[in-house]
């Protein structure tokens, strides 16, 4: 998984570029007919961690990603 790439094409069922929850759907469509792999979703009450704003304000900077893309994906043009 390291060092072998793939391609995957792939089309939507509806026309225009997936949303988020579609690129997932596909994914774990295609994880299934090619692997066999189940999937299962499950709710669970967690602890978590609360972030908050430290007193001398935020320490963020802007991404320079695009703002309206795909959280985690990274579209190049050919």
């Amino acid at each position: 998984m390291a060092s072998d790439k793939f391609d995957i094409a792939a089309k939507p069922n509806a026309p225009g570029a997936p949303s988020d929850k579609q690129w997932k759907g596909m994914l774990q469509k295609l994880m299934a007919d090619r692997f066999q792999l189940k999937f299962h979703r499950e709710k669970r009450e967690m602890s978590a961690y609360v972030l908050a704003v430290a007193k001398n304000g935020p320490n963020l900077t802007r991404s320079d990603g695009e703002p309206n893309g795909l959280p985690g994906l990274l579209v190049v043009s050919v």
